[in-house]
């Protein structure tokens, strides 16, 4: 596992620095997925997977990425069907805000 990162240095961190990637899936749809591996920890890492609900993109946001980087945590998120470039479930509708 990486050691901790210097918190003096938490300004240096940056979302732009996060690959993203998109992986095929077996039935023809699209995942797109952010890693902040490479970035400010290694694949090795301890691993988070996130997911913050429905709808969203995916994308890591940066206090988050921060936080997981000054402890040499590796974050690792996707983008929900139809969100952020992962393509729709073929039929599936899109999910709705909550009545107010």
């Amino acid at each position: 596992m990486t050691s901790r990162m210097d918190s003096s240095r938490l300004s240096s961190y940056s979302v732009s620095a996060v690959s993203t990637q998109n992986l095929a899936l077996s039935d023809g749809r699209t995942l797109r997925v952010h890693d902040s591996a490479d970035a400010y920890s290694q694949k090795d890492a301890f691993t988070v997977l996130g997911h913050r609900g429905s709808p969203q993109t995916g994308a890591l946001l940066e206090p988050v990425l921060v936080a997981a980087a000054v402890r040499g945590i590796r974050l690792v998120s996707y983008g929900r069907p139809s969100y952020g470039g992962s393509t729709g479930c073929a039929g599936a509708p899109l999910p709705r805000p909550a009545p107010t």
